[in-house]
């Protein structure tokens, strides 16, 4: 059962799938209009990349994970998330990421795909904490993790327009 201190989960994981979904559409619209089209599936790729690494962070260091306490580190994480998506969306605006092939291009696109990377990777991390540490309650979590990336995508069809 949960406790007065773990009634805030089921928003904290609607919030962040919430979000996830939001940005991740958000930058494939971006990517379309700023890059080539092709480029527009580069968001998914890096979502994919931070997600999937968040997890194999906390398998591989569980030690690190458990020795500050979950409320810590998905606290930690939520903030982390919050600063690296206005750091994401203030590169975005000032990286020129030209069409042509050169070094500068390559350098510029790279910095740009590392720091897209951090938000899906805090995200996925609190994701993972969340569902792993609460496993009593997966069922109800889960519930609010799907329903937050489902008005997450919808939120972005509208807000989009």
């Amino acid at each position: 059962m949960m406790n007065e201190k773990d009634r805030i989960l089921p928003l904290m994981i609607f919030l962040i799938s919430f979000l996830l979904l939001l940005l991740e559409i958000s930058l494939t619209r971006i990517f379309s209009v700023l890059l080539y089209y092709h480029f527009a599936f580069m968001s998914i790729s890096i979502a994919l990349l931070g997600l999937g690494s968040s997890g194999m962070a906390i398998y591989l260091f569980p030690n690190f994970f458990r020795k500050r306490g979950n409320y810590e580190v998905t606290i930690t994480s939520f903030l982390l998330f919050s600063l690296s998506i206005l750091l994401v969306l203030f590169a975005i605006t000032i990286i020129k990421i030209k069409t042509e092939v050169t070094i500068s291009s390559i350098f510029e696109l790279g910095v740009l795909y590392i720091l897209i990377f951090f938000p899906f990777f805090f995200g996925g991390i609190i994701v993972s904490l969340i569902l792993t540490s609460f496993s009593e309650n997966v069922s109800k979590l889960y519930f609010f993790d799907l329903a937050g990336a489902s008005v997450g995508t919808l939120a972005a069809i509208l807000l989009l327009k």
